[in-house]
């Protein structure tokens, strides 16, 4: 994750979440993520576009990883609005954190 230029405190706090070796990634499936259902203004992060990641999961946690932008953030906040309003689950905003890269700071006020 170092070699892809992930910040050191992100790396650290996933470490602290994985405890087991086993893992699952699903790539290309049938929920592979929110650009495979056709939303073209969703922008990956650059980091996992070639692969098309758009959020990892863990037993009771998610990392969505996406483009720093207004349009990307609202398709996030969106998704998961959706997923509240069929499960009857909500994210816990006190429990959630963004983490940002080289990103400007006007835009991580903005979002």
């Amino acid at each position: 994750m170092l070699a892809m230029g992930f910040p050191q405190r992100f790396i650290f706090l996933l470490q602290c979440r994985v405890t087991k070796a086993s893992f699952s990634i699903n790539l290309n499936g049938t929920m592979s993520g929110w650009k495979a259902s056709g939303d073209p203004e969703f922008k990956f992060h650059p980091r996992c576009q070639q692969l098309g990641i758009t959020h990892l999961s863990f037993v009771d946690d998610m990392i969505h990883l996406a483009s720093a932008d207004m349009a990307s953030f609202r398709i996030i906040k969106e998704t998961l609005s959706l997923f509240g309003d069929l499960t009857g689950l909500r994210f816990n905003c006190s429990k959630s954190m963004i983490f940002f890269g080289s990103t400007p700071e006007a835009t991580k006020i903005a979002l």
